[in-house]
């Protein structure tokens, strides 16, 4: 497989498949796929292996093939995908073994209606990485050119012909000569056969794969910028479904595992009265959530201006991450077992408390607070001293008077 510059062959033919810039001219990188297969006809699916020139590679054990990760994260958009290429199962074929870019991660299809009112199907592809090849290694390079380039794409060529395996292939590039029979595949049914794929570089997840935080580009802040939020009350017997809301690795998997908005440096539980100018017995805990940074995704930019904006943000809560299930927050009464459903109110914390000197061990921090505590005890004695002769001075000045 090899990657040539080729001529405007398919820009006449097929105009309708390519982006136009401001000019009216299309944008667009053509990468030669040259195949050979036996594939000729539909009812041959599922499909059979194909041989191919491409590198050698498809001759190889797939588990053997050095593999590597694209800069910009790997994952495609095939913009139009052929009219028998109508499932998930297909797009891994046609990507895994017809092209041997890659490993294929997700999948995700989606419709469209083109410019002829023509229903047409594409597909959105993550990879688990890039096999390295030469020609995968160039495709990288070209892709480099037009990764910030929505108006541009990259043109497969000689994709989908068809060869018996005594047949050579044509030199790489030269389609013209080729007549339409020559290719086996459809952008439509009942419409004429494709020529190429294009495809153009997407953000990684665009397939449906689940990016973990440490995946997620990282919000940029302010020095001065808000970093934590807390939450003035958690209510005794808080339940997520049926995992009870009781420590910090529950607000990790909440927040950072399913919810993704960004890494959770510390979480610090505080219990206080439930008015700070009345004190009472009656208590309700607070949580103060730390960041170590923040996810920049869309979400995460709604909650923070809702948060600057209003002040608050009600969770009542999400879906899970891997069952992609509904998870609601819920208090249990102790006597009935009955489970009333709740929220957790957010809100911006704009004084967090600093990390503390983490190399000192808990016996350290013992003695220190030991040590604190009789200091304090003795400035307490002080001031009573001090208060009586206030008092002492005050009742002659009275008499005096």
């Amino acid at each position: 497989m090899s990657f040539i510059a080729s001529d405007s062959t398919f820009a006449a033919a097929d105009a309708t498949t390519g982006n136009r810039n401001s000019n009216g001219t299309f944008n667009r990188i053509d990468v030669d796929f040259t195949c050979i297969t036996n594939i000729t006809r539909q009812g041959d699916l599922p499909y059979p292996r194909p041989t191919s020139n491409m590198d050698s590679a498809q001759d190889q054990d797939p588990s053997s093939i050095t593999v590597f990760q694209p800069e910009y994260g790997g994952s495609i958009c095939i913009c139009r995908l052929p009219y028998e290429i109508d499932s998930e199962s297909a797009v891994r074929w046609l990507v895994e073994t017809r092209l041997f870019m890659g490993s294929v991660d997700s999948v995700y299809l989606f419709k469209q209606i083109g410019p002829d009112g023509i229903e047409y199907q594409g597909a959105y592809i993550d990879f688990a990485h890039w096999y390295a090849t030469s020609s995968m290694y160039e495709l990288e390079s070209k892709i480099k050119n037009i990764v910030d380039d929505r108006q541009a794409s990259i043109h497969i060529l000689n994709v989908f012909r068809k060869y018996n395996r005594a047949s050579p292939p044509s030199p790489f590039g030269q389609e013209r000569g080729f007549s339409k029979s020559d290719h086996i595949y459809h952008l439509a049914k009942g419409g004429y056969q494709m020529t190429y794929l294009r495809v153009r570089p997407v953000p990684r997840g665009s397939g449906g794969t689940v990016l973990t935080v440490s995946e997620l580009p990282r919000l940029q802040l302010a020095q001065d910028d808000w970093t934590g939020f807390y939450i003035p009350h958690i209510p005794e017997n808080l339940y997520l479904d049926q995992f009870p809301v009781i420590d910090q690795d529950t607000f990790v998997t909440i927040f950072e595992k399913n919810l993704r908005w960004g890494k959770i440096k510390r979480v610090d539980f505080i219990k206080g009265p439930v008015c700070p100018a009345k004190p009472t017995n009656n208590k309700i805990q607070s949580a103060y959530v730390h960041f170590e940074y923040w996810c920049d995704t869309a979400e995460t930019r709604s909650l923070r201006y809702t948060l600057e904006t209003h002040g608050s943000w009600k969770l009542h809560g999400f879906s899970n991450v891997e069952t992609d299930e509904a998870m609601r927050f819920a208090v249990q009464n102790t006597n009935t077992g009955e489970m009333t459903p709740r929220f957790l109110n957010l809100k911006v914390n704009q004084t967090p408390i600093p990390d503390a000197d983490s190399s000192l061990n808990v016996h350290q921090l013992a003695m220190i607070v030991s040590s604190l505590e009789q200091k304090l005890a003795i400035l307490t004695e002080v001031n009573k001293t001090l208060e009586a002769e206030r008092d002492m001075y005050r009742s002659m000045c009275t008499a005096d008077c």
